[in-house]
């Protein structure tokens, strides 16, 4: 009876094995598939902040700036996206101590269409911060963009929170219907909030990049 028993747990213990590595298998071959494709440079990444260029020997403090298309990054290589744009305003890479730094995200409104980053709120409150705080370095920093909606101000939240903002101000709600994304958009990833929220996690993935641009 010990014997069977023990031959019984042994069976037992192998088939979860083989199930284990079956389950595996789809994993292994994707991982792999996805490493390749990132080997070989293909597909992209747009971050919201990129560097500044400046000369290798500089001794000066190194800024970014929110990239100015990042909008590029919702839509398949080689296609056609809006020509909507972050205007230029840049801070330091490394905040400097006692700074006092906030993001301001939203769509057009916020991004202060048609007058610019002067009549935008992140210009007017860059002005009044630096005003009333002449002794710290007041950074106010624009990401607002025209025709998008709460979808990329979800998208741009951790790339925000790993600036060290003080505080991220957000005006929006205008764009929510028809804007990038949204349900009434030419430009939506589906009908369906799940499958929109599903597309900012995927959109990264180079396998998923390789079926979009085949698709395209």
């Amino acid at each position: 009876m010990m014997n069977k028993a023990l031959i019984s747990e042994a069976v037992i213990s192998k088939k979860r094995i083989y199930q284990l590595i079956a389950l595996a298998i789809p994993f292994a071959f994707f991982g792999l598939v996805e490493g390749g494709l990132r080997l070989v440079d293909y597909g992209r990444e747009i971050p919201l902040f990129i560097d500044y260029p400046q000369a290798d020997n500089s001794t000066a403090p190194q800024y970014l700036l929110p990239r100015p298309d990042v909008v590029k990054r919702y839509f398949p290589e080689g296609s056609s996206a809006p020509s909507v744009t972050i205007e230029t305003n840049f801070f330091l890479k490394e905040k400097p101590k006692k700074a006092l730094r906030i993001v301001v995200q939203g769509g057009s409104t916020a991004a202060g269409f048609p007058f610019g980053y002067g009549a935008s709120i992140a210009g007017m409150l860059d002005y009044r911060l630096k005003q009333s705080f002449p002794d710290r370095t007041v950074e106010v920093i624009n990401t607002a963009l025209a025709a998008v909606n709460s979808y990329t101000v979800l998208d741009f939240v951790d790339e925000i929170i790993e600036q060290q903002p003080d505080a991220v101000l957000i005006y929006a709600g205008h764009n929510e219907y028809l804007g990038i994304l949204g349900v009434g958009s030419a430009y939506t990833a589906a009908n369906s909030p799940a499958a929109t929220l599903l597309y900012l996690k995927l959109k990264n993935s180079r396998i998923f990049q390789l079926l979009q641009n085949l698709y395209w």
